[in-house]
């Protein structure tokens, strides 16, 4: 801790001073700071009293020695209870089952983070949820879509909710990354297939999340895959069998009658503007977002990011005015799971190479805004990935979390911190 006295005295005698506390990381880089206001020096009793002082963080930049370094896992204790664990997850894609009988994970959908509540949602589907389908009916066990949400501070089950009822179709989950407790925080509910857009609050309750009935912000035409809040007030999805996005531009919530229908793009094919075999979005800087597409060996195209405005028009951001780069070559087949982006506009990719049946052959790539590579770690098994304001790294794990007495089946979640310089 370093002072600075100002008023010409010294202490003990009067004056002020203003003390500052620097933090620096193991490398010796310095993290954090925190300054105080000017204050008496006048020492009563023997002893200053430093005041409390807000700490200001700086962000970790990234470049190409940024390596991410596991950080902690949520599991159960034996109490059923959820905690973050040193549990790091090694199960990978081929754990998936898609059988009825029994617990059993049957695909990972999207992980979302909101950072000003500290709040971790995710989607999944499996057996062993003992929930009804729908909001009527007997709990079943058989396969279907749920999702919840957790604290990604220390005590996990701050906010923690599930739902009291299962999907038969995927319900993706979508927060507003800044935004408040009863933000632009969304389910699509796939019920009837409808596709409405539906609001949930984080407003730290627990239990059960109170499914809003009757009430839309819009509606989607067809099945979504995955879908994001954008920062310009709109929410776009994906379909991935029709390689379609919708944009759905947000409102007041309606009457289910008097939703909106989001405006349809994109379609099969391989020249810009069009997508193949999409794989997930982010949104951009910008307004707009990127898709991120698995190579296409009909077409004749490799892996790819493909940037479109929100009018679904190829926009032109990455390098030498492209709207579309392929990724990194790697020396094995790769397989893309996932993309995230950083306030800065930097874009983060999960994939596997080969057949994906070892934790080492999952790769985590940052490219620079412009589209060209900068970084690689390898060794993160997961299905889903979420990054916040701070650049810390969220996975949804293919891992299931072991629970006493067999309580309901759900995947873990990781986080991830980068190096420091």
């Amino acid at each position: 801790m370093l002072f600075n006295k100002a008023g010409g005295n010294q202490l003990p005698g009067g004056g002020t001073v203003t003390f500052t506390a620097a933090f620096y990381s193991d490398s010796d880089w310095l993290c954090g700071s925190a300054t105080s206001e000017p204050q008496s020096a006048s020492v009563k009793g023997g002893l200053l009293t430093v005041p409390t002082q807000a700490i200001k963080e700086v962000l970790i930049p990234l470049q190409a020695s940024t390596r991410y370094l596991y950080g902690r896992t949520l599991a159960c204790d034996s109490t059923g209870r959820h905690v973050w664990a040193n549990a790091r997850p090694q199960a990978t894609v081929g754990s998936l089952n898609p059988s009825n009988i029994g617990s059993n994970i049957g695909g990972l959908g999207q992980i979302t983070v909101n950072q000003p509540q500290n709040q971790l949602g995710y989607s999944w589907q499996a057996s062993g949820q003992d929930i009804p389908f729908g909001s009527a009916g007997s709990p079943s066990n058989d396969q279907m879509y749920v999702f919840q949400t957790v604290s990604t501070l220390a005590d996990a089950e701050n906010g923690l909710r599930f739902l009291p009822s299962g999907f038969a179709d995927n319900a993706p989950i979508a927060y507003d990354l800044r935004g408040e407790p009863h933000g632009n925080h969304f389910y699509i509910d796939s019920g009837n297939s409808l596709f409405h857009l539906r609001k949930i609050a984080l407003d730290g309750s627990s239990g059960k999340f109170t499914l809003p009935a009757g009430v839309s912000w819009g509606r989607f035409n067809q099945p979504i895959d995955a879908c994001i809040i954008h920062p310009s007030g709109v929410a776009v999805g994906l379909n991935k069998t029709n390689a379609k996005l919708e944009v759905l531009r947000l409102s007041a919530g309606v009457a289910d009658q008097d939703a909106p229908l989001a405006e349809i793009y994109a379609g099969y094919g391989s020249r810009p503007g069009l997508l193949h075999d999409p794989v997930g979005l982010a949104p951009t800087v910008g307004s707009g977002v990127i898709v991120l597409q698995n190579a296409d060996d009909n077409l004749n195209v490799p892996a790819q990011l493909q940037a479109f405005d929100l009018k679904g028009n190829p926009a032109p951001i990455f390098a030498g005015n492209l709207a579309v780069v392929p990724l990194r070559a790697e020396d094995a087949s790769v397989t893309c799971l996932a993309i995230a982006t950083e306030s800065k506009g930097f874009i983060y990719v999960l994939k596997y190479l080969g057949d994906g049946s070892q934790a080492a052959q999952y790769l985590l790539d940052i490219y620079a805004p412009d589209g060209s590579f900068l970084a690689q770690t390898d060794g993160l098994p997961a299905g889903g990935i979420a990054v916040n304001l701070w650049r810390t790294l969220y996975t949804l794990d293919f891992q299931q979390i072991a629970k006493p007495g067999d309580g309901r089946t759900e995947p873990s979640v990781s986080v991830w911190t980068p190096t420091t310089p």
